[in-house]
């Protein structure tokens, strides 16, 4: 582990929140340690209220521990930076590790950094080596994916005056927190650079289609918050496409007749799924677009589950109400 002097301001700011990940924090820190230097850094790690062994591991691996105050994702990441000292936030999840690749490409993205134009950089994280079929099909061919318009907070680095000048994640989403945060980025001028050199490893994608499922339910949610962000979102419409096929193919299998109907609506879910296994993956190989054609299915249902959690919660405010 590098020596760090507490009186210096260090150039890298890790910020990573955790919840219940004494499984992983071990080997992300190690990470850190391992390809951060040579350049002075500080590790942060935001306790949202684990009941493992999160903050004992985090501290005996030389981070700094904070509790969090509570609140949504975007509420701990930006109490993380409240407390970082460094120029440049390095965001990464708890479950996900650096690599050599990414030590070789970091002086290039802090070139990018301090660069004339203000900048985010960071890449898609993407799955170990021995991952299992969902992880080689979908996740690793998104992780190559060039000319990304946001990046995620699993990994993403910035400068810390550019942070503050955005004004930090929006703590009142629940979730998309970060497509949130490029989209004001790139209105207020900047550039978004998704760098695949500057690789990671996501150790806890979904393994199983359930899995899967559940995950985009949940990211499907930060789409629904407002109009205006529905109709901002290509993946919130194309749910709702989804969900409007299913609803053709139920009413050409309920009415007489009814064989075009659902002709129709087996057309329109066809469409869907090719297109955007197209617009996605369209740099992969034959096999993973196939097999991802099939995934896409179960992406929007589990972005039409949303939908449901988000008229749920409506009718229990206005219960409430």
């Amino acid at each position: 582990m590098q020596r760090q002097d507490p009186s210096a301001r260090p150039r890298l700011s890790f910020v990573v929140p955790a919840r219940n990940e004494a499984a992983h924090i071990p080997r992300t820190l190690a990470s850190i340690h391992a390809f951060a230097p040579p350049y002075s850094y500080e590790v942060i790690v935001v306790d949202n209220g684990s009941t493992d062994a999160t903050a004992e591991l985090a501290r005996g691996a030389g981070a700094t521990v904070l509790s969090s105050a509570g609140g949504t994702i975007a509420a701990v990441r930006n109490q993380g930076v409240a407390h970082a000292r460094g120029q440049v936030l390095v965001f990464l999840d708890a479950d996900v590790s650096l690599t050599a690749d990414w030590q070789a490409r970091l002086p290039h993205a802090l070139a990018l950094l301090d660069g004339a134009r203000p900048a985010i950089t960071g890449s898609h994280c993407g799955p170990p080596d021995d991952g299992g079929w969902i992880e080689r099909n979908w996740f690793r061919q998104f992780a190559l994916e060039q000319g990304s318009t946001h990046l995620g907070t699993g990994h993403l680095l910035i400068r810390r005056d550019l942070f503050e000048r955005l004004g930090g994640f929006d703590e009142s989403l629940e979730t998309g927190e970060d497509y949130e945060f490029c989209q004001r980025a790139v209105q207020a001028g900047a550039e978004i650079v998704n760098d695949p050199a500057l690789r990671v490893v996501h150790h806890d994608f979904p393994k199983d289609l359930p899995a899967f499922v559940r995950r985009e339910a949940w990211h499907g949610r930060g789409d629904l918050r407002s109009w205006r962000a529905f109709l901002n979102s290509k993946v919130a419409v194309g749910a709702a496409v989804f969900l409007f096929a299913h609803l053709l193919l139920l009413l050409g299998a309920l009415l007489p007749g009814g064989g075009r109907v659902a002709a129709a609506g087996a057309a329109l879910l066809l469409a869907l799924l090719l297109a955007s296994t197209w617009k996605k993956y369209r740099h992969a190989p034959w096999a993973a677009r196939l097999v991802n054609a099939v995934l896409f299915y179960f992406y929007y249902l589990g972005r039409s589950l949303s939908f449901a959690h988000v008229l749920q919660r409506s009718a229990g405010r206005s219960k409430a109400a």
